[in-house]
């Protein structure tokens, strides 16, 4: 799937411990972060959709730069922290 400038996305996570129980963290954090490493959004709330699956929508700004961009998900339950880290290609628009 290509990415492009001003775009919308949407992330979606599936929250399981080892044994593939289901976990609902007290919190998360949902960052977007530019090829320089300047965040560019951020949400605090994903939206769940039961069993364990949440999704957040993320917007790259229309004066975004193409290049790889990286989605950092961080989460906390019971004072642990976990971030997972995904890197998408941002292209000009057609």
């Amino acid at each position: 799937m290509t990415n492009y400038i001003g775009d919308t996305i949407r992330i979606q996570a599936t929250m399981t411990d080892f044994d593939d129980s289901i976990l609902t963290p007290d919190s998360h954090v949902v960052t977007l972060y530019d090829p320089n490493g300047t965040q560019k959004d951020q949400d605090t709330s994903p939206s769940a959709e039961g069993g364990g699956v949440f999704h957040s929508d993320l917007t790259i700004p229309l004066t975004g730069s193409p290049g790889n961009w990286t989605i950092v998900w961080r989460t906390k339950m019971s004072d642990e922290y976990k971030f997972d880290m995904l890197t998408i290609n941002v292209e000009e628009a057609p």
